[in-house]
């Protein structure tokens, strides 16, 4: 009775013709609670896997946390921070880098990725002293933790969190300005690595409508606090009245937290506000937890994939482009050599020989869309591997040898090997591996190979 209730208290007229539902944003929040689905590769490839099967077409791993960043970062470390998050550290896998990982499958699975930071960082926090969001030190180690992030992650859009400035020394009208000059700052520093990156806001509290207004971001998150739906309505309205979302609700990104409102959980209330927001104009949403919707076997999921989020979406901000297709991970083929098949520590399947004979492993890549793919290989953590990975990549300009040394740090897991063009459902051999026979007591592996199609040229 009380869902029922609730759901006729926030539906009113029908949706717009469903041709509208093409463009709107379906992010899924990625927070500490669902961290048991990024433990190991096979989890959190299902995991992406599962969010595409079910309508989303964005994911926001929130990857500054108050325990570590979840990539090794040198520039929290030389601050006297925290590299990575104690909880990633893993012996076996020195300089774990978590976030590539989620990129890299988040790509394959057809999705975008908005990692989430502090819209102010600091190395680390001092219990009970106020900071000051205008520090100049302050600054100047967000822009470089910003820096760091794209120069080493091919992501799509940067989500600025800006709940903290609520512990931070109070900002007036000045002070807001000043902060929002930064964050234009911020995007000079990203748009020389990729200016195709999109700037999100999340709880911009009283910095929101002037740094919208100003275009300072492409989009909002916004929580809507609400523990009814009368609460939830009342929020969407005055969302709604805000005068950058009036102007251009499609910027606009509610926050569907179905974690923190126990209400929400209710399938026919979370539908029904996600209805409710739609008779606004307020098509987008950003669902958390992941946690939360695999739950009784993903009742919630199935629900939102069968309406609202039923088809395939275009993300507002990319003009109506398909900018991430979905693909499935390509395994190595032998060509030479006794090779066998070996579960790695982190749950993925690669080939593996002993260097004492030849070997020669190859990647056949088959795709549907003419275009050029940037192409990551798998290299296992743990096994007593060879310094001299050299991989034949056939590009524009013909054959090219990358070379990696897997015992080095920071290059074991996903590995980019470079980019190369294929013609409309092309096939073709794009990659071979061969053994390194100066080390026979070693161990050459071939893993499983993601091409991802290239939208725009990046530094790396």
């Amino acid at each position: 009775m009380i869902s029922l209730l609730l759901a006729a208290a926030l539906l009113a007229p029908q949706e717009p013709d469903p041709a509208a539902d093409l463009i709107e944003l379906r992010g899924l929040w990625l927070d500490t609670i669902d961290d048991a689905f990024l433990a190991r590769g096979p989890e959190l490839a299902a995991t992406l896997d599962f969010a595409w099967d079910h309508g989303f077409n964005s994911v926001f791993p929130v990857a500054w946390r108050p325990d570590g960043p979840l990539w090794p970062s040198l520039t929290a470390q030389t601050a006297g921070g925290v590299e990575l998050a104690p909880k990633w550290v893993d012996t076996k896998f020195p300089s774990r880098n978590v976030l590539t990982e989620i990129t890299v499958e988040c790509h394959r699975a057809g999705l975008e990725v908005v990692p989430v930071v502090d819209l102010v960082m600091a190395p680390k926090l001092e219990i009970g002293k106020p900071i000051d969001a205008l520090d100049p030190t302050l600054m100047k180690f967000t822009n470089a933790v910003v820096e760091e992030l794209v120069s080493i992650h091919a992501i799509d859009g940067i989500a600025f969190d800006a709940h903290a400035l609520a512990r931070y020394k109070p900002l007036d009208t000045a002070g807001l300005q000043t902060l929002g000059d930064f964050v234009q700052t911020l995007r000079g520093i990203v748009n020389q690595y990729d200016p195709e990156i999109r700037f999100v806001l999340v709880d911009g509290g009283a910095g929101q409508i002037p740094w919208m207004e100003r275009g300072l971001f492409d989009a909002a998150v916004v929580r809507m606090q609400a523990r009814d739906a009368d609460a939830w309505k009342q929020a969407a309205v005055a969302l709604k009245a805000e005068p950058w979302c009036a102007k251009s609700p499609a910027r606009a990104l509610p926050f569907l937290d179905i974690t923190g409102d126990a209400w929400t959980k209710n399938p026919d209330a979370l539908l029904a506000a996600i209805t409710h927001n739609r008779t606004l104009g307020l098509r987008n949403a950003v669902v958390a937890s992941l946690t939360e919707l695999r739950r009784d076997d993903g009742l919630l999921a199935t629900e939102l994939a069968r309406e609202p989020f039923y088809g395939l979406a275009l993300v507002p901000w990319r003009n109506g482009l398909e900018w991430r297709t979905r693909g499935d991970a390509t395994l190595p083929q032998v060509g030479e050599g006794q090779w066998e098949w070996f579960l790695d520590s982190t749950g993925v399947r690669v080939l593996q020989t002993s260097n004492a004979g030849k070997g020669v492993a190859s990647w056949t890549l088959r795709v549907i869309e003419k275009g050029d793919y940037d192409l990551y290989t798998w290299i296992s953590p743990e096994m007593d591997l060879g310094s001299r990975f050299a991989y034949s990549v056939t590009t524009k300009s013909g054959v090219r040898t990358v070379t990696v040394d897997p015992t080095r740090p920071g290059s074991k897991g996903w590995i980019y090997l470079g980019s190369v063009p294929m013609d409309r459902r092309g096939v073709r051999e794009v990659v071979k591996l061969s053994t390194n026979d100066g080390e026979p007591t070693k161990v050459t592996v071939a893993g499983p190979l993601v091409a991802v199609l290239s939208r725009k040229p990046r530094n790396r």
